[in-house]
C-alpha cells in the first residue's frame, strides 16, 4: 500500500517528538561527581568561612568540667579534642570523622561522644546544643574563635601519634621542618633522621633520607622502619589544628603527628 503525503507528514512529526525526547533524556541527565560537591558547598556556607575552630565547655560528673576545642576545615572533615580541666588537666581524647550539615544542623557522627555529637549553627556563627549543659546548667554553646587555630608545618616539634593505621609505640619519635635550611631532622624512636624537604602548596617531598644505626628492641625498630618508609612516600600533606597527617600521592593518611609545645 503506497502511502499518503499525509501519512508521511504523521511519520515525520513522530520522528521528530521522539528525537526531542530523547535530547532532553540526554540534556538532563545529572553530570556525575558534582552534585554531592555542589550540595556540600552549599551547606557548609552558614559555616563559612572555612576552616573554623569553636570552644566551650560541658558539665561533668568527676571533674570541673570538660573543655571542647572542635575544628572544621573545608573537606568535611573535623578533630574534636576533650580537655578535663582540674588538676593535672590533659587532653583525655582526640575524635576525628567527617563532619556533615544539614538544615543548620552540625553532626560530627558517631566517631564524637553522645554529649557532642549535633549542634545547631546560632546566629554569629557559635554552635548551640540543647541536649548537653554547660557547668552552669545552660544550653551548651562553642563559641566560634575569631581565628582558626591551625599550626604551621615548618618550625614545630610533631610528635608522631600513628604510621601505616598503627599507634605509636614509642613517645621519641617525632620531626623537625626547619624552613630556612630545607632541612628535616628527628628521630624514629630509636635513631636520629636526617635529610631535606621541598614543599610546595601542599605537596610535600621529604626524601632523600639518612638514619643512624642504633639497634634497638623489635617493637620500636618496626615503628622506624615503617616511618621511614612512609617518609619517603609523602607526596602531600593536611594540617588540621594541631595536627598534621602526611599524604601519598593518593592522598592516604600515611603518618598522623601532634605537635609539641617545648617551650
Amino acid at each position: 500500500m503506497k502511502p499518503t503525503p499525509g501519512t508521511l507528514r504523521q511519520s515525520r512529526l513522530w520522528g521528530t517528538a521522539w528525537l526531542l525526547l530523547l535530547m532532553a533524556g540526554c540534556t538532563g541527565a545529572p553530570s556525575s561527581g558534582t552534585g554531592s560537591n555542589e550540595s556540600f558547598q552549599a551547606e557548609a556556607s552558614s559555616l563559612a568561612p572555612l576552616p573554623a575552630s569553636f570552644r566551650g565547655e560541658l558539665s561533668c560528673d568527676d571533674c570541673k568540667a570538660v573543655r571542647l576545642d572542635l575544628a572544621l576545615d573545608d573537606g568535611g572533615r573535623y578533630l574534636l579534642k576533650e580537655t578535663h580541666l582540674g588538676p593535672g588537666e590533659q587532653p583525655r581524647r582526640r575524635h576525628r570523622g567527617q563532619w556533615q550539615l544539614t538544615d543548620g544542623e552540625l553532626s560530627l557522627g558517631e566517631s564524637a561522644p553522645v554529649a557532642a555529637q549535633r549542634w545547631q549553627v546560632a546566629q554569629g556563627g557559635d554552635l548551640v546544643s540543647q541536649a548537653s549543659r554547660t557547668p552552669d546548667g545552660e544550653a551548651a554553646r562553642l563559641a566560634r574563635l575569631p581565628e582558626p587555630l591551625r599550626e604551621p608545618l615548618e618550625e614545630r616539634y610533631w610528635k608522631l601519634v600513628q604510621v601505616d593505621g598503627e599507634v605509636a609505640v614509642d613517645g621519641s619519635a617525632h620531626i623537625v621542618l626547619h624552613s630556612q635550611e630545607g632541612r628535616l631532622a628527628g628521630s624514629g624512636g630509636c635513631n636520629r633522621l636526617m635529610g631535606s624537604y621541598q614543599r610546595e602548596g601542599d605537596a610535600l617531598s621529604l626524601a632523600p633520607l639518612a638514619a643512624t644505626r642504633k639497634a634497638c628492641q623489635g617493637p620500636v625498630m618496626a615503628q622506624e622502619r615503617a616511618l621511614v618508609e612512609a617518609l619517603g612516600a609523602t607526596r602531600a600533606f593536611r594540617l588540621l589544628a594541631d595536627e598534621l597527617e602526611l599524604l601519598d600521592e593518593n592522598d592516604k593518611v600515611l603518618a598522623r603527628f601532634e605537635v609539641v609545645d617545648l617551650t
